[in-house]
């Protein structure tokens, strides 16, 4: 596959592995639908490595990389409501 074929979608968790993935890899577009925002404190969802963490000292570790996203991505949309849980 040619990077510049290929668009993402990410539902929910999803998105942020799509973020993620954009973090490391080319590719066209990224569609991000009703995107989460933390973990919800479900320790499979912590464990996947998606989210950044917040240390008891407030040390973020594991931030994103919005930079190298936007270098690797040329094309974002975004797809959310008012009443996402």
């Amino acid at each position: 596959n040619q990077p510049e074929n290929i668009i993402i979608i990410g539902h929910s968790s999803g998105a942020q592995a799509s973020l993620r993935y954009a973090e490391l890899y080319k590719l066209h577009g990224c569609v991000l639908v009703s995107a989460t925002y933390t973990d919800l404190g479900d320790a499979n969802e912590r464990a996947s490595g998606y989210y950044p963490r917040v240390s008891s000292d407030g040390t973020i570790t594991n931030s994103y990389d919005f930079e190298k996203m936007r270098e690797n991505c040329p094309l974002w949309a975004q797809f959310h409501s008012n009443d996402d849980p």
